[in-house]
Formats: C-alpha cells, structure tokens, sequence
C-alpha cells in the first residue's frame, strides 16, 4: 500500500512537471507569436506615421516659403509708395532685416539690379514669367533661391522684386526635429538628385548596402513620380535587413521634393527590445517557476511523507496508527467488498496503574510490547493491528464464527498477560463488531469510525469483572445506547423540572447505635418509568457533564435541610455530600458552594465533601487535592475520602493528606468479608486512621457479624441497610429525630 501510494505521488510529480514544461513551451511560442504580429502593426503603424509626419513636414515648409514671399509682398507695396531714389536704401533695410542674401528690381525685360552684384539677366527662369504675369513664384538659380513677386502697376520702371537666399537657408526651412531627431529630411531634385543633401545619421551607414540602380522597380518609379510632380514613399532594401523607409512629396517651389528618411525598425527597435526583454523575463520566470513547482512539488512529497508518517506511525509503539489502520481497512475491503471481517476494540485494564508506579517510560515500553505482540497475531498484511487512544488497541480481522473469534482473542489475551510487571498479569476488555459483506463496498458507505465505535460500546457495555471479557455488538447494545441517549435527553429536563430528590442513608454510631450523621444521595422519580436507579444514571451524568448540576442540587437541598432543622430546633447531624471528580476541572468551582451555603446561612462544620481516592491518579493531582482540602478546612468544611482501599495509593497517600474522615470501600465488606485477610486489613486501616486521629465509616454493612466485627475493630461510623436504606427527609427526620419537621426533601 506504501509503495503504491509513492509510486502515486511520483506519476503525479512527473505530470506537473510536463504541465508546467509544456505551459513554459506554449506561452514562449504565445509570445514570438504575438510579438510577430506586433512588429508587422508597428510596420504598418511606421508608414503610416511617416506619412503623416511627411505630410506635416512638408506643410511646415510651404508655410514657411510663403511666409518668405508675403514679406516679399510687404516691401513690394513699400516700393510702390516711394521715390526710386530711395529704393536702394530701403531694399538694403529690407534684405537685412529679412535675412535675404541679395535684393533686386527686375524689368519687363528681364534685366535685374541687384544691390551687390549689379545687374543680371533673369529671363531664362522659369519663375520670371510667372512674376510678370501677377503670380508669387520661386526658382533654383544656382546655389540660390530665387523668390519673385510682382510689383504694383504703378512702378513703372521695373515689374518684379526679386528676393535672394542660398540654398543652406533652405535647410533651415526644412529641419525639423521629426522621429525625435533620428529621422532626416532634404530636398530632391526631378532628376532624382539631391538639391539639398538630408542631415547625416548613423543609419544612413545602411545606404551602402542598398542595390540602388535606375533599372530598379523602386528607381523607376520613382523617377517617373518625380518628373509628373507626384508624391511617394518606399522601401530601401539593405543587405543585413536593416531596410530604410523614404518618402518624398512636392514643394511649392516648382521641381523640389520634401525627402524624409527613417530606418524602418525606428518604431520597433525599442519596441523589439522590449520584446526581447519579456521574453527574456517570461522564459526566466517560467523557468523560475517551474524550479519553484519542483522545489515545492518536491517539499510537498517530504511533507507528505512526513505528515503522513506522523498520521499513520503510532509514536508510542512504532507501529501502525489507528489512522493507517482505518485507512488500509477500506481498502481492503474495496479489494474484497464479500470478505467478512471483524473490527476489535481492545483495552488494557488499570493501565494508569502502570504509569503511576513503573513510570511512563515503563508504561510506553509495555504498549510497545502489546502492540508487538498483537501483529504476531495478526494474519500477515491482511489483517490490522494499531494502537488508538492511551491504552486501547483496535484490530482489523477476518471473520469467523464467534466461538472461533472469542477463542483467538483469548488466546492472544493469554499472550499479555504474561507482559505485565509489578501489579500482576495484564487483563483486557475486547469488544468485537462484525462487518457486514459488501457493506462498506462503496467510499460512500464507508465509515470505518462509526464500526469502531461500535466495538468500543461492545466492549464499554461489559461488567467489570477481574478475568478478560470478550463482547459482540449486538442489538441490544445498540438499543442500550439508544435508551442511554433517551435517558441523557430525560434527564437534562428533569434537572430543570425538579424531578430528582435529595434522599438521606443514617450513619450510626458504632458503639451506641445513634444516628450520627447521614450521606446526601440523589434519586430519580421518573414521571413514567418510576424510581430510576442509580446505577444508571448517575454514570451517564458523569460521562456528559451532568453531574456537576447535580452535586450542585443536591449541596443546595442540604444546605436547605440543614436551614430548617435549624430553625426546628433540633440537634444538628452533619450531613456528607459528594463531590464529583469533574468539578475539579474548574479551579473556582467552590465559590458556587460558598455562595449558595451564605444564601441559607448554614454552619460549614455540619456539611462533610467527599471526594473518592480515584481522583488522585498522579502526583501533580494529589497536590491539587491536597491543597484543595487546606481550601475546605479554611471554610469551615470537614472533607472525607470514599472509597478508600479501591486502588494503590491510598496507604501510601494517607499520611499527606489532611483528611477529617476515611470511608472504607464497601467491597471490604460486601465481597470478600469471610476472608481472614480481608479482616486483618481492615483491621489494620482502623488502628491506622486512629493513630492518624482520622474518624472512619464503614459502608455497605448489612449483616449482625459485620456490624460485631467493625465494632471490635474500632471503626466509628457504620452505613448500610442494617440499620436503614437511604430515606426520603421525613423519614429520616422521623428515623432520627422521632418526628417529621414539615416539608422537607421537596423535589430538587
């Protein structure tokens, strides 16, 4: 089972790794994918930019032509209204102001003057005639741009003004600061050649590698987009793919193009960077990711390992865990759902004994030893054996015929009882459930638990008896827990209906007979079923919790009693009340007692708290009940011990404990009172508690010799049905007063 289930956990290991390898694969091909299709939108959004950018650029620079020729028309409107004369002064102003190399006035003609290089025949421009006929033209002349624009009717000397600047100021026309810096732009001629060269950049290093020739598709069509005045762009193809967009569009100077050029990757360069550096990341973080899915895949196996260790290795006996076993169990019967099988609750008797007088360590090494020889036992992997809370085992079967089941686990009894040490032979309480074929076939019908459950109340509903004892679950063990159930749901409602009562059994006074004092017992009157025993609820009281509310009721109705008798008059009888091992899970459950004792105003010294001797199983408890009854002493409270004898300690016990009073168990009495070593024990108790300065009483006494022989032996109190039953109040009263004092023991 272990090594299918290694075997499990390595398959699913190897399938998160490919998971996670093939995850790593796909996004890497999800992203040059994407990426692919983002540098063809960045090459379409590029072109598109650069057409725009072009366009603006273009515009930018016609502007600024314009705004050359209208100051050209300001000054000629200026001329107009002076006197030739003062001509050459004044365009001499003009030039300077307006950055113009020359000035000049030209004749219909065609001849120029300029003022500094005298005069020139323009009539061969092309932009000359233009002028003549009214319209603002520009032309190349040379390493000159010429600006022309006509003059008003009214000069009759000359028909044109003629503005001169060099073709660098043409540069300064088209410069812009496009692509942040990294595009360039110049001025093109329709032959094709520059007329104004565009700024150097690095990238123009890749004009080189172009296959330029006038033969090209690209030249050719070029040149004839050119020579008719169109507007284009194209690719510049290079040899190591770093390819150059050009795009070229018409000037308002007649046969000039507005070149701009920008490497093709301008857009995409940072935008592959980036691309490159996510897939850098990605394939990084995956790869990160995919060293943190082994790394936790890989802490997770040893956790599991070690979770899994800890949930099915019993730490104790080194074995298998109750855990393990449930689940193993299921699995075999998954395996074989017709196999019939029994499930065994097994539990050491007195164990805590062992863990009080040999050592925890002792006791550690005795379950060891249990356990080991229960798997001796067992039938190979096919049947199970663990170890569930403190002492009890749990065994997992296959199934015979009850005589064949009893005599197998008496036989493996016998086994323990040769294990134990110092306090005798080890004795076990077994409960056996028998687990239906197919029952537990299906997960869904599985509880394992519940069977064991099951056991645990086979082997719980048992008579304590000395010998081992084997019980089957039955029906009626099953109908007893139901009625238990029932009861525990009656009895929370007759708490608050007032249906227990308070009854009260005489302590006699061994020498003379008089009542002395009287135990506090509590009784069930049930509505229906009558007078409950004892015996059965005051159990069920203590295993739920109950029994604090009732010791609480019954300490209120003696304290009320105690009340009334006091105002009757009557000599006061102390009065003893238990008080359960539960109660001392609250460390100020006795403010309750001290609180409810003010309320009726009753002298503590008449009321005696009985604890038993089982409640002391371990030093650090005995030191509590120690000091607890230091605390009953300052109240003003006499504090028995009941059942003394019942277990180990006492003897050794009794000498640090404070004690007013010392109950001897009644099975001293009731049992095996004919035996001379029961007798000579007794004896001894007695001498002992009257050398202590202890008073003792004797319970369960019920015949003339005994009552004879507990008188001989020194014992002060004597409780039992030899002298009376427990009593309602009036008959108590009655019984040990002569009479009835009214109303007492109403229903608590």
């Amino acid at each position: 089972m272990k090594y299918a289930h290694a075997a499990h956990t390595r398959r699913r290991t190897i399938i998160y790794m490919a998971a996670a390898f093939l995850f790593l694969v796909v996004l890497s091909a999800v992203i040059i994918w994407n990426g692919a299709k983002l540098l063809r939108a960045l090459e379409r959004s590029t072109l598109s930019y650069l057409e725009d950018v072009a366009g603006e650029s273009v515009q930018l620079v016609d502007n600024r032509i314009n705004g050359v020729l209208e100051s050209l028309e300001l000054i000629s409107d200026s001329v107009a209204r002076l006197e030739p004369e003062v001509w050459r002064d004044f365009l001499s102003r003009k030039a300077e102001i307006c950055d113009f190399t020359d000035m000049a006035l030209a004749s219909e003609e065609g001849d120029a003057w300029f003022l500094n290089s005298g005069t020139r025949e323009i009539n061969n421009l092309p932009s000359f005639s233009c002028a003549l006929n009214g319209e603002d033209s520009i032309s190349i002349w040379g390493e000159y741009i010429v600006y022309m624009v006509p003059l008003p009717e009214e000069v009759s000397s000359a028909r044109v003004l003629l503005g001169i600047k060099s073709l660098d100021r043409m540069r300064e026309l088209i410069t812009n600061e496009c692509f942040n810096g990294q595009g360039s732009t110049g001025v093109l001629g329709r032959d094709g050649s520059y007329v104004i060269p565009p700024e150097y950049r690095p990238f123009f290093s890749l004009l080189q590698e172009t296959e330029y020739g006038e033969s090209e598709d690209w030249a050719v069509e070029m040149l004839e987009n050119l020579r008719t005045g169109w507007a284009g762009s194209l690719v510049l193809k290079t040899k190591s793919g770093g390819d150059i967009l050009l795009d070229y569009r018409p000037l308002l100077i007649d046969g000039l193009f507005l070149t701009t050029l920008i490497p093709k990757d301008i857009l995409s360069a940072e935008v592959d960077l980036y691309i490159s550096r996510t897939f850098t990341i990605t394939v990084l973080l995956v790869a990160l990711f995919l060293t943190l899915l082994i790394a936790i895949i890989g802490m997770q196996n040893r956790y599991r390992g070690r979770i899994e260790k800890m949930s099915f290795h019993d730490p104790v006996t080194g074995g298998a865990s109750n855990v393990y076993l449930q689940f193993q169990a299921q699995e075999l019967i998954r395996k074989a759902p017709q196999a019939r099988y029994v499930v065994v609750s097994l539990n050491l008797r007195n164990f805590s004994l062992i863990n009080e007088f040999e050592g925890r360590q002792q006791g550690d090494r005795l379950l060891r030893d249990v356990y080991a020889t229960l798997r001796t036992e067992a039938d190979g992997e096919e049947e199970l054996v663990a170890r569930g809370e403190a002492d009890t085992f749990y065994l997992f079967l296959q199934g015979a015929e009850q005589p064949q089941v009893v005599e197998r686990l008496e036989r493996m009894a016998g086994k323990l009882a040769n294990l134990s040490g110092t306090i005798g032979p080890l004795r076990a309480s077994m409960g056996i459930y028998y687990l239906q074929p197919g029952k537990m076939a299906q997960p869904e019908e599985m509880d394992f638990a519940a069977a064991e459950a099951c056991a645990d109340a086979a082997r719980k509903s048992a008579e304590k008896s000395y010998h081992n004892t084997c019980t089957f679950y039955d029906e009626s063990i099953k109908n007893r827990q139901r009625d238990m159930t029932t009861m525990l749901y009656q009895l929370e409602g007759a708490l608050e209906r007032r249906e227990l009562e308070m009854y009260l059994q005489p302590k006699v006074c061994a020498e003379n007979g008089a009542v002395a004092g009287a135990e506090a017992l509590v009784r069930w009157k049930h509505p229906e079923k009558g007078f409950i025993s004892p015996a059965t609820f005051i159990p069920l009281c203590e295993e739920n919790g109950l029994i604090c509310q009732v010791d609480l009721l019954i300490f209120e109705q003696v304290c009320r009693c105690l009340s009334r008798w006091r105002e009757a008059g009557v000599e006061l009888v102390p009065v003893s009340v238990n008080v359960s091992r539960q109660h001392f899970r609250d460390p100020e459950f006795l403010s309750e007692y001290k609180r409810i004792l003010e309320t009726w105003k009753v002298p503590p010294e008449w009321i005696e708290l009985e604890i038993t001797e089982s409640i002391m199983f371990s030093g650090s408890e005995f030191q509590y009940v120690r000091d607890f009854i230091q605390t009953l002493h300052k109240i003003g409270f006499t504090c028995s011990l009941d059942d003394f004898g019942s277990g180990y300690s006492s003897l050794s016990l009794l000498k640090d404990l404070p004690i007013d009073c010392l109950k001897l168990d009644r099975q001293f009495i009731i049992s095996r009172f004919e035996e001379q070593s029961t007798r000579t024990v007794i004896e001894m108790i007695m001498d002992l508690a009257r050398k202590l300065g202890i008073m003792t009483v004797a319970e369960g006494v019920e015949l003339e010799k005994q009552v004879s022989f507990l008188r001989e032996a020194g014992c002060d109190l004597i409780q039992g049905f030899y002298f009376s039953r427990p009593l309602p109040v009036e008959e108590f009263e009655r019984y040990a007063f002569g009479r009835s004092l009214g109303a007492g023991g109403e229903a608590i």
